[in-house]
């Protein structure tokens, strides 16, 4: 399965609670620019045969893909392969040693290799077997801060930056919403004759048991027991926007008749 998301919408959550559910290898950002991030990063480096870089995985990304899905731990059930041998040739996932295994991708992930990452992100959204999770902060504001902030900091995990402010520019952040939600409305066109399970991030943040069950079903996975989340994935600000942007208020009153004016409600 791929988790289709935005950077700093809870992914690191998600992922963090998936990794620790007995039946599933997660992974994290494998198409990163500078580096392959797994979970499994100690195990799989030691590997003899495991001889992938970030350079040669932007050469060949489907075999990359192919490659990093059949590497599971052998202490998972093997998963019972049912693709019709058509499928099999053409499908990127075509089997796995665990009952599932995931990753997340960001759209900057497919924008930076080019042609060749669209042709492997259209084939991938195109196959069927490739289970699809859009996860979506339904606060874009929020979202746009908090890039900014770890931006700032150089900090994407558990450290705390309530302390600091940051001035948001109204045009830039316009251009931010447009882009933010043509992507998830892409996804949704791409997806359109797909099942796909949709998770918000205030949800999984307040509703986390339902959320999680109802996403590990979706995964035809035991749903009897929701794990914990990974203690790196603490959230990193628990205060409200207005203490947040410096120039909040001015903020607001430029979008005070847009679409976007609920963004200023919390």
């Amino acid at each position: 399965f791929v988790i289709l998301t935005w950077q700093r919408t809870g992914s690191n959550l998600l992922c963090g609670i998936l990794h620790n559910h007995q039946d599933i290898t997660m992974h994290s950002e494998v198409f990163h620019a500078r580096k392959i991030h797994t979970f499994h990063e100690n195990k799989w480096s030691d590997s003899k045969d495991w001889n992938w870089t970030s350079k040669s995985r932007d050469e060949e990304p489907e075999t990359f893909l192919k490659d990093l899905l059949l590497r599971t731990p052998s202490l998972l059930k093997r998963h019972n392969n049912s693709y019709d041998n058509d499928h099999k040739k053409n499908s990127i996932m075509t089997c796995s040693r665990s009952q599932a295994v995931g990753f997340k991708l960001f759209p900057e992930h497919i924008r930076r290799m080019g042609e060749t990452g669209d042709h492997v992100f259209r084939k991938m959204m195109a196959d069927p077997y490739i289970k699809k999770i859009i996860l979506m902060r339904k606060n874009a504001l929020e979202v746009f801060v908090s890039m900014k902030r770890a931006a700032l900091t150089g900090k994407y995990l558990k450290d705390n930056y309530d302390h600091l402010q940051v001035h948001v520019d109204p045009a830039e952040l316009q251009l931010f919403l447009r882009d933010y939600h043509k992507c998830f409305k892409c996804y949704d066109e791409m997806l359109k004759n797909q099942a796909t399970y949709k998770i918000i991030y205030e949800d999984l943040v307040n509703y986390r048991e339902s959320s999680m069950k109802a996403l590990l079903s979706f995964l035809n996975l035991d749903d009897g027991h929701v794990p914990k989340p990974i203690e790196a994935t603490r959230k990193q600000s628990s205060k409200p926007m207005h203490t947040a942007i410096k120039n909040y208020s001015e903020l607001k009153l430029c979008f005070k008749h847009s679409k976007f004016a609920s963004m200023f409600n919390h």
